[in-house]
């Protein structure tokens, strides 16, 4: 087994025992949560969307999510007497432009975007949008607090699985992005109107930081392991 995949593993184990003790607390019902934390929550939720926001729409924040491309120029390796100079590889934002990557960016208008990043953004655009509706909105049912309650957890849940899914496509990926951010706004509510518990509010908030620094990792470590199984030698990326 890999390094890669053994941290992998760590991660998506530390990630679904979290969600399981999330799950747990937020079923020991205690409704009549408060305008006050709705909204306080609420506004913590919506600056997270808008960093996510910020991140994804900017390379060089993305960059930075993705330290173990090197984008310098080509370097040499020394070998005797004798020194190899790599094939520069170049990039369309934190991705290679090698056919190896070509699951991890789609097209959107003749413009290349990563899938990763335009799903997290175009998911943390409605989940602004959603947020703010949640504020106003009173007195949701019960059966709609639990509908919401259990889908955004499988939804998080799958999109934080997603590199473990058989279809390994640029569109899937976009979609499943989509679907971690909006599914996290759907578990807020369903925590927040079925749990009136301001320490469960932090810990979910705290929970959903974790999960979108884990998602990134993640990725990069999909990202290495793609690059430790490629046989070009003298690409420069390696």
């Amino acid at each position: 087994m890999t390094r890669q995949r053994k941290v992998q593993l760590i991660f998506y184990s530390i990630s679904l025992l979290l969600i399981t003790i999330l799950a747990a607390l937020a079923l020991t019902a205690k409704p009549g949560n408060t305008q006050a934390q709705k909204g306080n929550v609420s506004a913590a939720f919506g600056a997270i969307c808008i960093l996510g926001i910020a991140a994804g729409t900017s390379p060089s924040r993305c960059n930075q999510l993705f330290m173990h491309f090197q984008t310098d120029k080509p370097t040499r390796i020394e070998q005797g007497d004798t020194s190899q100079k790599k094939r520069e590889i170049s990039y369309r934002g934190h991705h290679p432009t090698c056919g190896s990557f070509s699951s991890h960016v789609i097209q959107i208008g003749g413009r290349i975007y990563c899938a990763g990043c335009a799903g997290l953004v175009v998911g943390a655009v409605i989940a602004l949008a959603g947020t703010a509706l949640y504020v106003f909105l009173q007195d949701l049912s019960t059966q709609l607090v639990s509908v919401f309650f259990w889908a955004g957890l499988v939804g998080v849940t799958l999109g934080l699985l997603q590199y473990e899914l058989f279809v390994n496509k640029a569109p899937v990926h976009f979609l499943l992005n989509v679907v971690f951010v909006v599914a996290a706004l759907l578990l807020l509510v369903g925590v927040n109107e079925m749990n009136s518990s301001l320490s469960l509010s932090i810990y979910f908030l705290l929970v959903i930081l974790f999960l979108i620094s884990v998602r990134s990792t993640l990725s990069r470590l999909e990202h290495e392991k793609k690059c430790a199984i490629c046989k070009a030698e003298d690409c420069s990326v390696k």
